[in-house]
């Protein structure tokens, strides 16, 4: 009779439905377990779910805000352009039902403060829900990495100016833009005079922090648009746009008073001055070798007749 089978089917029914809860318990546990950011997102943008390491990284002590929208994390500030891309890139998938490939960008916390992702964004669309689902993780530890790595590449690492390899590449961009905008530089060659004496007097560690002081003064004694560069001992580089010769001669005069100012070192005051050697493009030369070659042959001849002082490259210089 069916009032005999009534109970057997609600306790079947009830069997169920435990067991999809325990389903859906444990899914949540598994998304709950993953180390990286998951948000669930309607095709609005708003956030419809998010899990532990999502809140985390967001900084969502208090749990999740029904409030919070896709633009509170990856939007602010507008000015960004990493920022920009990101919600543009993921509203318009959100939108068109699309993919989002790993894509890097900077998210915000709750505090304001921001850190460095990487995020991919999927499709989510069935009779239920209409959206997305985003993912990401904190790239903090990578970003730090490449940067060390690149300031090993490229920067002296006694005096953190920028090394050869980075001074060539600049030298060789800066001559290009000239060319094209029929502008005017000067390469300096620098180069302490008797310098070994610090050494051998004071030991390498006072040569060392003497090294420190005068790459901080040159570079504290030229334009932003400069580049000072280490090519390694105590040779130093200089070069930037100039309106003139005169330019020129006003910029090397001033670096050369920089550099013959004391050191003050183990108490004493140490002095070393510096020989300069000026190249200007394109009246010395039109290319990065060739005007590397005259500015080093015009130091070459300030050591050799008094030292403390500068010269421009002359033809006669090659005889």
């Amino acid at each position: 009779m069916p009032s005999e089978t009534k109970p057997s089917q609600d306790t079947s029914l009830s069997d169920k439905l435990s067991s999809l809860q325990r389903l859906l318990q444990r899914y949540e546990q598994m998304i709950n377990a993953a180390s990286e950011g998951i948000l669930l997102l309607n095709m609005n943008g708003k956030v419809a779910y998010g899990n532990f390491a999502a809140k985390q990284l967001l900084g969502l002590s208090k749990g999740l805000d029904p409030e919070l929208e896709l633009l509170d994390f990856v939007a602010n500030p507008p000015d960004e352009t990493d920022h920009a891309l990101a919600y543009e890139l993921i509203s318009d998938a959100l939108r068109n039902g699309t993919e989002v490939c790993p894509h890097e960008a900077t998210f915000m916390r709750t505090d304001k403060g921001t850190f460095p992702v990487e995020f991919r964004c999927l499709p989510l669309i069935n009779q239920d829900f209409n959206g997305g689902i985003l993912t990401f993780r904190d790239i903090s530890s990578r970003k730090l990495t490449e940067q060390e790595l690149q300031n090993f590449a490229f920067f002296d690492q006694l005096t953190k100016l920028p090394n050869r390899t980075l001074f060539h590449d600049r030298l060789e961009q800066q001559i290009a833009t000239a060319k094209r905008d029929q502008q005017k530089l000067a390469l300096m060659f620098i180069d302490l005079d008797d310098f070994q004496a610090v050494n051998e007097t004071l030991g390498f560690t006072a040569g060392d922090q003497f090294l420190r002081v005068v790459a901080q003064r040159l570079k504290d004694g030229s334009r932003k648009a400069d580049t000072v560069a280490r090519l390694g001992s105590d040779e130093f580089v200089w070069f930037g746009e100039i309106a003139d010769q005169d330019d020129a001669e006003l910029i090397a005069r001033k670096l050369i008073e920089l550099m013959a100012r004391p050191v003050r070192l183990d108490q004493r005051n140490v002095c070393s001055t510096a020989s300069v050697g000026i190249a200007l493009f394109p009246d010395a030369a039109d290319n990065a070798a060739a005007l590397m070659s005259c500015a080093d042959a015009a130091m070459h001849m300030v050591k050799q007749k008094s030292k403390n002082n500068f010269s421009f490259y002359r033809k006669s210089m090659r005889s």
